[in-house]
């Protein structure tokens, strides 16, 4: 096995069962989008249309993969935005055919251009897992902190 071989399965252990939102205007790149994270063990919803996707009676997926130039009303980026308004705690991988980096206030957690390999995308899909875990541990703890500061008695009453 080489090391890109053991790479790609520890990430398909940790990354198996997660649930991802795979919108992809072009048939073709959504049906291997498809395919190749079914392959590593996580669960899919595939949609062609992002607003479509939106109205999905699911739970929430953990990450979206997206193409940056969605056909219609949304581009991949306002889709993610849209979509963190919907599902909060949601990474998102964006995808573009075109060469470049991703806008530096993108929605995204990791951004591949296009071609890309399964070990590209299963790495940065747990990028976006990680980042959206240590974002909601981070607010987390800062809500907690608020909530100290707002009741600084009561801690000290349940010493006594």
């Amino acid at each position: 096995m080489t090391k890109m071989d053991a790479s790609s399965v520890t990430q398909t252990h940790m990354l198996s069962g997660l649930h991802v939102l795979v919108v992809d205007s072009n048939d073709d790149v959504l049906s291997d989008l498809d395919l190749m994270l079914q392959g590593a063990g996580l669960r899919v919803t595939a949609v062609k249309d992002p607003e479509a996707a939106l109205t999905l009676p699911t739970v929430p997926p953990r990450v979206i993969v997206t193409e940056r130039s969605l056909q219609g009303r949304l581009d991949g980026e306002a889709f993610i935005a849209e979509a963190r308004q919907r599902w909060s705690g949601i990474g998102a991988v964006l995808l573009s055919g075109i060469f470049g980096e991703a806008d530096p206030a993108s929605q995204c957690n990791a951004f591949i251009a296009m071609p890309l390999h399964t070990t590209q995308l299963l790495a940065a899909i747990q990028r976006a897992v990680e980042c959206t875990a240590a974002m909601g541990a981070a607010a987390r703890e800062t809500r907690a902190a608020h909530e100290r500061k707002r009741r600084p008695g009561r801690a000290s009453a349940a010493v006594r």
